[in-house]
């Protein structure tokens, strides 16, 4: 189904015009915060994707600034079997068309 907005997209599987909905966890988790009826809804814990997310703060903002140095400086990228280190070689060399 196509909607306009993110925002009918939402409203239409709230009111069970759609199956399901799909985003990154933490705005599925604020979209089910404002439903009528959160807890009749689950996140599923399946990753259908690997794209990153990142802070945003107010630019100028010494305590913004202060508390993002932490999460940001100790990023680490989740166990994946698309890449474990065992075939890092083979990840990194260049692939050639068929």
């Amino acid at each position: 189904m196509l909607f306009d907005s993110e925002e009918a997209a939402v409203k239409a599987f709230e009111d069970g015009s759609c199956d399901a909905f799909t985003s990154d966890a933490s705005a599925l988790a604020g979209e089910r915060s404002r439903f009528t009826n959160p807890d009749d809804y689950i996140i599923l814990p399946e990753s259908i994707s690997k794209e990153p997310l990142g802070p945003a703060v107010r630019q100028g903002d010494p305590t913004c600034s202060i508390s993002r140095a932490g999460p940001t400086s100790r990023c680490s990228m989740p166990k994946s079997s698309a890449s474990p280190s065992k075939n890092v070689d083979e990840m990194l060399a260049p692939t050639i068309p068929r």
